[in-house]
């Protein structure tokens, strides 16, 4: 079953997609991946023909990656976003000998519902981090505001909650690549069925680099305040499924099996 990496932008989702393609998830061939860049020294994981179909899809619906368009009811039969399906089939289905294989956009957190119907049944990785740090970050990056970065990152995580199940999806925090890298890679690789051998294992742990963190709070700084409530009680929620205290940064729940929500077919 092809692997969705989903997060809002900043969020670690490139970090976690190279540490799966370290595991042996087929990402694309090299060619179509986005080389490195200033803001991501170790590389995107992106393949940027499922970028670019993203980015016409979002245009298509009046959007960008920074500006969440409207998806009224009916959306998917639209005539724009039927002329793209076509492609986007063509794309899944140069895929059909690479299992386990799968793709990473930010985008896609958005546009999900579109890939569903493409690629049918996905495994679902959501990669969650602190919405302030992501507001810093993409301060940093694009010049935005903080208040900017939060809203976005709330369209983005609604949207991912609102278009997945907790039976297909697996919620994992940025923070945990760096306290035990390896317990939370082993922990999502078992969940998408991944299978790599302990010394795979190993070495793709030791790409998690605290170095490549741009921020970093010391403690939480979102509170229940009239602006900050929605984006801090859907983050404590994710949290939650991610097996992660959101309260105390860099702290796994010790009393919390590593397991996610049960999954069908799954235990």
């Amino acid at each position: 079953m092809p692997v969705c990496i989903l997060g809002m932008h900043r969020s670690g989702t490139s970090m976690v997609a190279l540490l799966l393609a370290g595991c042996g998830l087929h990402l694309g061939h090299e060619r179509d991946l986005m080389p490195a860049g200033p803001d991501n020294p170790a590389g995107f994981g992106e393949n940027l023909r499922f970028v670019d179909l993203n980015e016409r899809l979002l245009a298509a619906l009046g959007g960008s990656w920074d500006a969440v368009p409207e998806f009224d009811p009916g959306w998917l039969e639209s005539h724009d976003v039927t002329l793209l399906h076509a492609e986007a089939e063509q794309l899944v289905q140069a895929f059909a000998e690479c299992e386990p294989w799968g793709w990473k956009d930010p985008r896609s957190s958005v546009t999900f519902p579109f890939w569903e119907r493409v690629a049918g049944p996905l495994e679902v990785v959501v990669c969650i981090r602190d919405p302030l740090e992501v507001a810093l970050s993409l301060r940093r990056r694009n010049g935005v505001s903080l208040d900017f970065g939060l809203a976005l990152w709330l369209q983005y995580n609604e949207r991912i909650v609102a278009t997945t199940s907790v039976n297909s999806r697996i919620v994992s925090h940025y923070d945990a690549y760096f306290s035990s890298p390896r317990r939370e890679l082993e922990r999502v690789a078992a969940l998408i069925d991944l299978p790599v051998d302990g010394e795979t294992l190993e070495r793709a742990a030791e790409r998690a680099l605290s170095s490549l963190r741009s921020y970093r709070l010391r403690r939480p700084y979102l509170r229940r305040t009239d602006r900050l409530a929605p984006v801090a009680e859907l983050y404590r929620s994710l949290c939650a499924e991610a097996d992660w205290d959101a309260l105390t940064p860099a702290t796994r729940k010790p009393h919390q099996p590593q397991t996610r929500i049960a999954k069908e077919g799954k235990t």
